[in-house]
């Protein structure tokens, strides 16, 4: 749809883009929610230097933040002088259009699907623009 992976979307590969997570280590969410914002914020700082590595060894164009979260982590490493970022944006994240209501709008309705993939044309279009 907006080009970040060639078809088909099953195969191995083709990706035109890099996948990374702030924190590099496994939780189940409802374990990990409840550990608390402090706790999210002493491990991004922990984990800063490979996400730091990663930067600068890819040298994104573009990083697309996914869900809110995320978008508090990344503005604190920053305001830390941890990480350096070029141009960012923010989209939902997946499973917040997919397990979670919005307003009278329940998961996976047709409308937030649509917004969702309407985000990530946005994304494709912005990263365009600045190459």
């Amino acid at each position: 749809m907006a080009g970040f992976k060639d078809p088909p979307w099953n195969s191995q590969g083709g990706w035109r883009c890099y996948i990374t997570n702030i924190i590099k280590e496994a939780d189940r969410a409802e374990k990990w929610n409840a550990k608390g914002v402090g706790f999210h914020n002493e491990q991004a700082k922990k984990w800063a230097p490979v996400l730091r590595w990663q930067l600068e060894k890819s040298k994104p164009k573009l990083v697309v933040m996914m869900g809110t979260k995320v978008e508090k982590l990344v503005k604190s490493l920053t305001a830390y002088g941890l990480i350096k970022l070029p141009a960012v944006s923010r989209i939902h994240h997946y499973s917040y259009i997919a397990f979670r209501p919005e307003k009278n709008k329940g998961p996976m309705h047709p409308e937030r699907i649509e917004a969702y993939n309407a985000s990530l044309l946005n994304v494709r279009k912005l990263f365009d623009a600045i190459k």
